[in-house]
């Protein structure tokens, strides 16, 4: 009996050893699903995320062009602006040259009229002188004639 328990306990150990390690294959199985399903769940992870990392590139890159569209029309409208801004200023300075221009004019017509005032003014004289004179020479004349 001493062979037969102990072959006994021995098969006993090897059936205890054959539970555990069935027991460790199954634990080792579950895990390996596991791990297979963590690194399934990572992958896909993984290509959503460059899938989003591709469509917020391509965002990126509409909004930079967006971007570069509106920083040139804005130049060109801060030209555009440079331009009518210089014009005005042009323009402003003719009028005020315009203005002195008829101011100056004014004066002068001021002055002619003035003048011309004076000149009828004197002429008025001048008749009235020559009104005097004719009178005068009329009366002379007159004069003479009668004494002759």
């Amino acid at each position: 009996m001493g062979e037969a328990s102990q072959r006994s306990a021995e098969l006993s150990s090897m059936t205890e050893a054959a539970e555990t390690l069935a027991q460790t294959a199954r634990t080792l199985t579950a895990q390996r699903a596991l791990a297979e399903r963590y690194v399934a769940d990572r992958s896909e992870r993984r290509v959503a995320l460059r899938l989003q990392l591709t469509e917020i590139s391509e965002s990126v890159k509409e909004r930079k062009a967006a971007v570069e569209t509106l920083r040139s029309q804005v130049a060109s409208q801060q030209i555009s602006i440079r331009s009518q801004v210089e014009e005005v200023v042009q323009l402003r300075n003719a009028i005020t040259d315009r203005k002195q221009e008829e101011t100056a004019l004014l004066q002068q017509v001021a002055e002619r009229r003035s003048r011309a005032e004076a000149v009828e003014t004197e002429n008025k004289a001048i008749s009235s002188r020559n009104d005097l004179l004719f009178f005068t020479l009329d009366y002379i004349v007159a004069i003479c004639l009668s004494l002759l």
